[in-house]
């Protein structure tokens, strides 16, 4: 299935979800598994599935190191410390991979009858989200202090300073928009383009990015 095809039978999911029960989405022929109710605080978002170098979670009960298989909840910070990595599958089929001297937070992983909902805020470093267009998913979010980042499908990197968020698509459809800018504007990434967002600032129009650059954020984000 291609990623447009994967991401029209999300938007397809989402209009039926709006007037049929799951029951009936199944008996009307989608044929696709989806997640049977929302997700409480209680629950775990996900788990870690790698990591390598100095890593932590920090949560409101303090800091500890981190460990494959460990739980993630909502609200959980992964901090990475210099040349490090740390992944973390969501249990809604989305991988977010940190690059160094990174904090992430999942702040939300919730479920409904058209797909999974996932937000994650960056406060620093570099990540990478990615997940394929099969997976029961309606967008992942990644928050900035300067940007918002809606990835409806496929792969993107965003490099986070306190002014600046960087944002290349490799793979799928990718929607920036300035967090606090004067006009609400959205910027549409596909493969290869990418585009800054500075503090105060609306997104502008995405531009092909060369491929030295490309592959320098992916390096930044992949285990050695």
């Amino acid at each position: 299935m291609s990623d447009r095809a994967g991401w029209r039978r999300r938007q397809m999911l989402r209009a039926a979800g709006c007037g049929l029960g799951l029951a009936a989405l199944m008996a009307g022929g989608l044929g696709v598994a989806l997640p049977a109710g929302a997700q409480t605080a209680q629950d775990p978002a996900g788990f870690v599935s790698a990591f390598s170098g100095r890593a932590s979670l920090t949560n409101e009960n303090g800091v500890r190191t981190l460990q494959t298989g460990m739980a993630i909840y909502h609200g959980d910070h992964v901090v990475t410390g210099e040349g490090a990595r740390a992944t973390v599958r969501l249990d809604s089929g989305v991988v977010v991979t940190a690059g160094a001297t990174s904090d992430m937070q999942i702040a939300a992983n919730t479920a409904s009858s058209y797909g999974w909902r996932s937000m994650v805020r960056v406060r620093a470093g570099i990540v990478r989200v990615e997940f394929s267009p099969d997976t029961p998913v309606d967008g992942v979010t990644v928050e900035t202090d300067t940007a918002h980042v809606n990835t409806q499908y496929g792969h993107a990197v965003i490099e986070v300073s306190p002014m600046l968020t960087r944002v290349v698509a490799t793979e799928g459809r990718i929607l920036v928009s300035g967090a606090d800018g004067p006009e609400r504007s959205v910027a549409v990434l596909g493969p290869g383009k990418g585009v800054d967002v500075a503090r105060l600032q609306r997104a502008y129009d995405p531009m092909p990015w060369p491929t030295g650059l490309i592959q320098s954020f992916v390096q930044r984000t992949a285990y050695r």
